[in-house]
């Protein structure tokens, strides 16, 4: 089976961005995050299983989004990378409902 890389889908779709990107690639953290992560600028959330039984994994990822502004957190396996800007801001003191549906 033949692969491509996530910048050769981008250009060959015309995607202007990439609104959410949710990546399960069994441990090909390397190969993914190791090349062109030029496609990270038009990149707003990632979601992702990092494999960190695979040398490297963790490490090529943080390194890759570092430049691009991301903020990350972890949901149970899961890592979520939001750049920053991407969703509303949430006030711990406030509601954390969308502004988009506040009744106001």
């Amino acid at each position: 089976m033949q692969g491509t890389t996530i910048s050769a889908l981008v250009r060959d779709f015309g995607f202007p961005r990439i609104d959410v990107l949710k990546i399960d690639i069994e441990g090909a953290d390397v190969q993914i995050f190791g090349g062109d992560c030029s496609w990270l600028a038009l990149t707003s959330c990632i979601l992702i299983e990092l494999h960190l039984d695979v040398p490297g994994s963790a490490a090529a990822f943080f390194k890759a989004i570092e430049p691009f502004g991301f903020e990350v957190s972890q949901h149970g396996d899961t890592t979520v990378a939001i750049k920053k800007g991407y969703l509303w801001p949430i006030n711990q003191n406030a509601s954390t409902s969308s502004p988009a549906l506040s009744p106001d």
